[in-house]
């Protein structure tokens, strides 16, 4: 249960049912762009957003 009004209702829009945390969430994106494992990658546009833009 969320103590904020508001939140629950925040979260309930987001498809993944929670609301993101920074440092496991956008930290391990920001890791592996970082990392040898997205040498091949270029030119994205990556959104953190627990899957928001996925449907409406």
């Amino acid at each position: 249960m969320c103590g904020t009004f508001g939140t629950q209702q925040a979260v309930d829009a987001v498809p993944l049912k929670r609301i993101g945390d920074t440092e496991k969430d956008v930290g391990a994106l920001v890791s592996f762009l970082l990392g040898d494992d997205s040498t091949y990658l270029t030119a994205q546009s990556i959104y953190v957003a627990g899957g928001s833009g996925v449907y409406r």
